[in-house]
């Protein structure tokens, strides 16, 4: 519950799905299934691997609709860390 209340959208998929994402807390690109369920409109998002320009960690710098539509962010977004957190980041993202 303390994670749903850090990150709202955790409300929208089930106990189970939210488990998975936080036992992939490590692997960022394992969230990805579950973002249909956190965002209407975000099949995924397109991540540069750790090593890419120097990062020691996963960046999102665009997100793809199911569409195929492709929204690049102004500045990469570091998916590292706490799901909630980094989940927190990528929405800021998407308004900025």
């Amino acid at each position: 519950e303390k994670k749903r209340q850090q990150f709202p959208r955790f409300y929208f998929i089930s106990s189970d799905d939210l488990l998975e994402i936080l036992g992939q807390a490590k692997n960022p690109p394992n969230v990805q299934p579950h973002f249909k369920g956190m965002f209407e409109g975000i099949k995924k998002l397109e991540m540069t691997k750790p090593g890419t320009d120097g990062r020691k960690t996963f960046a999102s710098i665009a997100m793809h609709s199911p569409d195929g539509e492709t929204i690049p962010f102004n500045e990469p977004v570091i998916t590292d860390g706490r799901p909630e957190e980094w989940l927190n980041d990528v929405e800021g993202a998407m308004y900025a």
